[in-house]
């Protein structure tokens, strides 16, 4: 026999009858009695153990997760009330527009009437034969109105004279005065303003102005 195979044989002859076998497979044959060695009450008390770490690593979560719903909540009602209080100014803001329009075309139409009582009047005194067509034909921009809503006499005055110089057919006809009656009875030219004012002091008397 060869000297080679003879010394394998000779540690092959003294492993067996020591025993020895390497380390990797002691290793394995150690790790796969270990795992065979569990028995169930210990798989469970693995399990457990591994449970109560992971519920420990997110103890809070559920906590957290309450607090995140709360405040979602916390949000939602703010915001129904917010709305709700908006709505409300709205309302209330739409009601005082509306009496504010009702307001401005009360105080227009009564202007209008106002207007229309001082123009025809004043239409009377000039001589207009219809004072209500003076109030239409007449340009009555210019008048304008104090605090109390009352216009202003004198613009209407204006209007008017400027209407009887452009449409003089509008008024009524003089007639020539009788020979020394302005001297007679002191109605000369002179006092035709006075003769005006004693028509406005008329026409105040009957409409109570």
């Amino acid at each position: 026999m060869d000297k080679g195979m003879e010394q394998d044989a000779v540690k092959t002859e003294a492993t067996s009858s020591t025993g020895t076998v390497p380390e990797a497979e002691q290793a394995e044959k150690t790790e796969a009695v270990e795992k065979q060695t569990f028995t169930k009450e210990e798989v469970e008390r693995l399990i457990q153990e591994r449970l109560a770490r992971v519920q420990k690593k997110y103890a809070d979560y559920e906590a957290l997760k309450a607090k995140a719903r709360k405040a979602e909540e916390y949000e939602a009602a703010e915001a129904k009330r917010r709305e709700a209080e908006m709505s409300e100014v709205q309302r209330w803001q739409t009601k005082a527009q509306e009496y504010e329009a009702r307001l401005a075309a009360l105080e227009a139409e009564m202007q209008a009437e106002r207007l229309r009582f001082h123009v025809e009047r004043e239409a009377a005194v000039l001589g207009f034969i219809k004072p209500e067509h003076a109030y239409r034909l007449a340009d009555f921009s210019g008048v304008s109105f104090d605090e109390g809503g009352q216009p202003n006499v004198e613009a209407i005055r204006a209007a008017l004279s400027a209407l009887a110089k452009d449409s003089p057919h509008l008024l009524q006809a003089k007639q020539p005065p009788a020979a020394n009656i302005g001297a007679t009875e002191g109605r000369g030219p002179a006092n035709e303003a006075v003769s005006l004012e004693e028509k406005r002091k008329e026409w105040r008397r009957r409409f109570r102005y």
